[in-house]
Order: structure tokens, then C-alpha cells, then sequence
């Protein structure tokens, strides 16, 4: 895993207090920022939505 100072200049300017970057082929993290500092939930409409069109797409079988 690489650290924030592994960042080359070029890369974009993130003011998250904390995120990650992960794989989607095996969920390895490749970039992160206080990636185990404890935070506060996300909004849960927005965790929601995401859940609920996630299902949708598994259960109408649609290819994205």
C-alpha cells in the first residue's frame, strides 16, 4: 500500500479527512489517507441508495 507523500505532484489535491483507493479485482487498497482513523457514518440515504441500486442491478442481472 502506498501513503499520501507516495503521491506524485501530478496526482489531484483531495480534501477528505480520510479515503481510500482500492483494486475492484481483489479489493487490495492502493492509495489511502487515515485509512483506519474511526469517523463518523456517511449520510445513510446516500448508503442506502447505493445498496438498493446495487441489489437492483444484481437481481435484473444488468451489465454495467
Amino acid at each position: 500500500m502506498y501513503s499520501v507523500s507516495s503521491f506524485n505532484e501530478s496526482m489531484p489535491y483531495i480534501t477528505s479527512k480520510a479515503w481510500a483507493i482500492s483494486n475492484g479485482n481483489n479489493s487490495q487498497i492502493i492509495y489511502s489517507k487515515n485509512l483506519n482513523e474511526k469517523r463518523e457514518i456517511a449520510s445513510l440515504t446516500k448508503i442506502m441508495t447505493a445498496y438498493v441500486s446495487i441489489k437492483l442491478i444484481e437481481e435484473l442481472d444488468i451489465n454495467v
